[in-house]
């Protein structure tokens, strides 16, 4: 018999934002895990001329370039460490990045930060 799970199985909270990155800006090395809960990170690129996301491999300190281009989505685990190249010629780096937590992740979280959550 097969199980098909659906939204309605557990309860999964977000967060959103923008992000714009002027001429010579950009993001150093981070990672986006709040809790020892894992959860699901991810971005969608809307204007992203000639830059890319680089990704740092937990085993072996290697990095994976991942070229922006607009309209793609993103989607890597919340500890995965990453960083941006600067926004170039003029143009502004726009993408909307975003994450996704159960129910146990969202319950360790600061009393504070929870406004910044959503049920989905």
């Amino acid at each position: 018999e097969v199980q098909l799970f659906t939204m309605d199985d557990c309860d999964l909270w977000g967060q959103c934002w923008a992000n714009v990155l002027r001429n010579g800006e950009a993001f150093p090395p981070h990672m986006h895990c709040i809790s020892t809960q894992a959860y699901l990170s991810g971005n969608v690129a809307v204007q992203t001329s000639e830059t890319s996301t680089h990704y740092m491999t937990p085993y072996f300190e290697e990095i994976y370039e991942s070229k922006n281009e607009d309209g793609n989505m993103t989607l890597f685990p919340s500890w995965l460490k990453h960083y941006t190249d600067s926004a170039k010629c003029g143009q502004e780096r726009i993408t909307m990045g975003f994450d996704v937590i159960p129910i146990e992740g969202y319950e360790n979280i600061d009393a504070e930060k929870k406004s910044h959550w959503e049920k989905l």
